[in-house]
């Protein structure tokens, strides 16, 4: 039996025991971001080489809803404390191209900025706010473990755990691909429940705000999305309930970054799935470089294939992808 898929399922722990460490966390971050705005790297550096502004009456008439939207979302999870994010944890830059991303404020305080980048101008007006309501999505998940002497034990954000002071044989989730599939879901859910909203409080036309709906549901962590998608519909049709209640399940779960979802996965599609989910790249897109890699993965999550098929499956795709290191650094 092929050791990498028979092994206990343990997703790859991410220790940080200085700021120098947490630093090479975000830059990784943001190389991730590179990648999936498919932007030059010299276009995206730390310090982004295009001006700030202001922010402006209507940057923050977004901030307001979005933090109502999402607070509403936490409360549907079960959640019950405050939550808000201020203004003055936003800076918003003009360049050409929209994107967003979370920078720490410092090496205690992982992720508590966004930096959104709007397009000067063009077709795709108001596209920053995709990215801004995907990054406030995720902090809508953010709470931390704090150890007796104040220090932060564990950061978690939704299905992306790390312990940042790890324990020799202690594991925590860090499954990036679902995490980024539930958030971009979300995204589009809350834009197309709220378009009339938007469209009036942030002065989009129709036609903007389809084409952010557009941007968010066909573009954006598309692939990922799909996989989630293929998920719930497994989940709901061998338990036998609505999607919608396995879409609430897995938001309530999200939230809480609790593993309830994830054992639910395993349930439907065997043994070793988070395992293979786990290995898998966010940024993955479905281009010809990818098509075998795609096919196999629509045929894994397919209701018509059976445990053993998967199996074979995931040893194939296994072998295609590297391993992650399980080294403790």
């Amino acid at each position: 039996m092929n050791e990498k898929f028979s092994r206990p399922f343990k997703m790859r722990p991410d220790s940080r025991k200085d700021e120098a460490g947490r630093l090479r966390e975000v830059k990784g971050l943001n190389e991730a971001k590179r990648r999936a705005q498919q932007v030059p790297a010299e276009q995206f550096p730390e310090d982004i080489p295009y001006p700030k502004r202001e922010t402006s009456v209507v940057d923050k008439a977004a901030i307001k809803m979005m933090n109502e939207v999402i607070q509403e979302e936490r409360k549907g999870a079960g959640i019950t404390d405050d939550w808000y994010i201020t203004p003055d944890r936003f800076t918003f830059y003009s360049a050409p191209f929209a994107t967003g991303y979370m920078m720490p404020a410092s090496a205690n305080n992982l992720f508590d900025r966004i930096k959104v980048i709007e397009y000067q101008k063009g077709i795709e007006n108001g596209a920053h706010y995709v990215f801004m309501l995907h990054e406030m999505v995720h902090l809508g998940a953010y709470s931390v473990v704090v150890g007796v002497n104040g220090a932060i034990k564990v950061r978690k954000m939704g299905f992306h755990l790390h312990n940042l002071d790890l324990v020799e044989g202690e594991d925590i989730p860090g499954m990036v691909f679902l995490d980024e599939a539930v958030v971009q879901s979300l995204t589009t859910e809350i834009l197309q429940a709220k378009r009339d909203q938007f469209e009036d409080e942030l002065h989009l036309s129709t036609k903007d705000m389809e084409s952010l709906i557009d941007l968010s549901k066909n573009k954006a962590y598309a692939f990922p999305t799909f996989i989630l998608g293929k998920v719930i519909k497994g989940i709901a049709r061998h338990n036998k309930i609505p999607v919608e209640d396995v879409w609430k399940q897995c938001k309530t779960s999200y939230f809480n970054s609790d593993l309830a979802f994830f054992r639910d996965i395993e349930r439907v599609f065997g043994a070793g799935t988070l395992r293979l989910l786990d290995s898998l790249d966010s940024t993955l897109l479905q281009t010809p470089a990818n098509k075998e890699t795609i096919t196999m993965l629509k045929e894994y999550f397919s209701p018509d294939t059976n445990h053993i098929k998967r199996f074979n499956i995931a040893l194939q795709l296994l072998e295609k992808i590297p391993s992650k290191p399980s080294k403790k650094t």
